[in-house]
């Protein structure tokens, strides 16, 4: 299964060298077409060369012109202590905290084979303590 591989190649042989030799033919013949094409129609080539130059700035200062850059968003300024901002995150962290311990409340219920009534009271008052932390925290919905 571990098997080690042992490979059998020529020591100059290369991937580059191989696809060289593979398609160096290709890339001959149509350097030579094109040449062709080159000298037979000099003013058309020319013609398309800056006809693709001009394309490339017209876009270049219209289409793909970056909007102004959105200024980063500021920092709390030194008037603003953070001492103002902790409390509210503390305790959006022990509402989380309290719902998670409310969902595997309610969980544990979910896992009894079979429910008394003080289960079900129990359930109902959790998801109301769940829909009041939500509703306290986002108040649109």
């Amino acid at each position: 299964m571990f098997r080690k591989i042992h490979s059998n190649r020529l020591p100059g042989t290369t991937l580059a060298g191989s696809l060289k030799k593979e398609f160096s033919r290709y890339f001959i013949g149509a350097a030579v077409v094109f040449g062709r094409l080159l000298r037979r129609y000099p003013f058309t080539a020319f013609s398309l060369m800056v006809a693709s130059i001009l394309v490339s700035a017209i876009l270049a200062f219209t289409v793909m012109r970056q909007q102004k850059p959105v200024p980063l968003p500021r920092m709390l300024s030194q008037k603003q202590a953070p001492a103002t901002v902790l409390p509210g995150t503390l305790d959006a962290y022990e509402a989380f905290k309290e719902a998670g311990m409310l969902q595997a409340r309610i969980e544990a219920n979910g896992r009894k084979d079979s429910l008394t009534s003080r289960d079900s009271i129990e359930v109902v008052r959790a998801l109301q303590r769940i829909d009041e932390i939500r509703k306290q925290f986002n108040p649109q919905h």
